[in-house]
């Protein structure tokens, strides 16, 4: 028999099996398609998730860093030339503005560094995370307080006139 129609032979015989068939080889990369999308899924999501939630506390973080540099704002104008005892209301209806007001903690110190008078406002928010995941894995510090809440903290300073 010529070669060339051996092959034809063989090939038109190799046809006819593969499309009925779901042992050939569109079914075995079909199954190990779904296994390696099963494999990823769940990784995929966790880093989703993870990024979610960092961002989130990043946010958190920044808005008690401007929480924080508001109150030092209020101090310094109620100060008058003078360390006087300074409330940081404004810090705590800054956080308030996004919803973590009760969750805010903030403390203000004033100092006299070389003839100035220096007020330091730190504040703490202490808040429930999106899935309450992300601290146990000590990417954000963890709350003393409450299971599964995270801790943001800002500090500002400023110079009184």
């Amino acid at each position: 028999m010529h070669p060339r129609k051996r092959m034809r032979h063989q090939s038109h015989m190799r046809a006819n099996t593969l499309p009925g068939s779901r042992s050939g080889r569109r079914g075995s990369q079909r199954g190990s398609t779904l296994v390696e999308f099963a494999l990823t899924l769940p990784l995929f999501f966790t880093i989703l998730v993870a990024t979610l939630e960092y961002g989130y506390w990043f946010y958190v973080a920044v808005s008690a860093t401007s929480a924080a540099r508001e109150g030092a704002r209020q101090c310094t104008l109620v100060s008058l030339g003078a360390c006087g005892e300074c409330d940081p209301t404004a810090a705590v209806d800054y956080m308030g503005a996004i919803g973590l007001g009760e969750h805010t903690d903030a403390e203000a110190f004033c100092a006299n560094s070389a003839g100035a008078f220096m007020y330091t406002v730190a504040v703490t928010v202490d808040f429930p995370t999106l899935t309450g995941y992300l601290s146990n894995f000590g990417v954000t510090p963890v709350s003393p307080t409450t299971v599964g809440n995270t801790i943001a903290r800002g500090v500002a300073v400023m110079r009184g006139q």
